[in-house]
């Protein structure tokens, strides 16, 4: 089935079951993105998806990007304050560190 289907308060689609609402849309975006673009990497679009800036988030600095992703929002749940072992540190870059 290829169609959208309620059921018992969830939602089919493309094989998933059990989508919550705002499951259903992002799989549905997911989709139409991958329509558009000709693509077949549905893994590449999510990621591209989930890393958009597109939440409201608290006030930042002057010239900072607004809003925050899904991606960093459900990272934060999930790692919380977790730190690496030994002390190891990761650069961070913010904005496009190729960028002259």
């Amino acid at each position: 089935m290829d169609t959208v289907e309620e059921l018992g308060g969830t939602y089919f689609y493309a094989g998933m079951e059990r989508l919550r609402a705002g499951e259903l849309f992002f799989w549905i975006f997911v989709d139409k993105t991958m329509q558009q673009l000709g693509v077949g990497d549905v893994g590449a679009v999510a990621a591209i998806v989930s890393g958009m800036a597109i939440l409201p988030t608290r006030q930042k600095p002057a010239g900072a990007k607004k809003g925050t992703s899904l991606a960093s929002v459900t990272s934060r749940k999930v790692f919380g304050n977790a730190k690496f072992p030994y002390g190891i540190q990761l650069p961070t870059f913010i904005g496009n560190p190729w960028k002259a």
